[in-house]
């Protein structure tokens, strides 16, 4: 059915003010996905967000599946289009972005899993929702993930790491593992690990920028050179290239 010129023009309205229009346009997760091209480009509204995860509520208390996946990608692409910088994410709106979590990340579609996982990402949790990570996290890639990349230090992760950074079958990521235990020191489990995997640990810790550029100091060398390199340029850091090249020249 083709837009009248109103239409038209409240909902490219709707891309720049999202609460002005959301309840006019989206009714159910059909329009939305009727509409997904207009909102993959919306900018982030509390408000928005939280009427998408209604909307997304309603087609599960229908038992319906159909569509389920438009209204949660909506979602992802609001948050997405967030300025992280200056928009801070009510504590409300995150609580209903851990209900979608929670009731869709062991969902059959792998898509629908990823979905959910994304919209959950760099999201500081209560820590009644940060414990249930961590009791569902076995046998579960995508809540070791956000565990792995939560955004800030957290006691309850740090003690579930220094179990965790020793099961053989999370020996790939040790140096997530170990970045959840970095503070402003690498922890006594870094002793045994690799240099490679430290100097990744710091990187991936969720320590101050000049609390890493003293820790890579501390531990680049010329036997970690490419990864010590690649982490400066990804982090901005001087510093630790320079100390690298004193030591590559003391080396001969």
């Amino acid at each position: 059915m083709a837009l009248t010129a109103l239409q038209s023009v409240e909902l490219t309205l709707l891309t720049f003010e999202p609460d002005s229009f959301v309840s006019k346009y989206l009714r159910s997760v059909d329009d939305v996905a009727m509409h997904r091209s207009i909102l993959r480009s919306c900018v982030y509204s509390d408000a928005a967000v939280e009427h998408l995860a209604d909307l997304v509520w309603d087609r599960v208390s229908e038992k319906k599946r159909k569509n389920l996946l438009y209204g949660l990608q909506a979602i992802k692409w609001l948050l997405q289009n967030r300025d992280k910088r200056n928009l801070r994410i009510l504590p409300s709106t995150i609580d209903r972005l851990f209900e979608l979590y929670t009731y869709f990340i062991s969902d059959r579609l792998e898509e629908i899993r990823w979905c959910v996982s994304a919209i959950l990402k760099d999201k500081p949790l209560r820590q009644h929702q940060v414990r249930w990570l961590l009791k569902n996290a076995d046998g579960s890639e995508h809540i070791v993930n956000r565990l792995l990349r939560y955004p800030r230090f957290n006691p309850f992760i740090r003690d579930w790491a220094r179990l965790a950074i020793h099961k053989p079958e999370l020996h790939k990521r040790r140096a997530e593992i170990l970045g959840r235990l970095i503070t402003d020191k690498l922890p006594p489990e870094a002793e045994s690990l690799p240099g490679e995997v430290i100097l990744w640990g710091i990187f991936y810790s969720s320590a101050n920028l000049r609390v890493k550029e003293n820790l890579i100091v501390q531990c680049a060398s010329t036997e970690n050179l490419d990864a010590t390199l690649a982490i400066c340029l990804r982090l901005g850091l001087v510093a630790p290239i320079w100390e690298l090249r004193h030591k590559v020249l003391s080396a001969g």
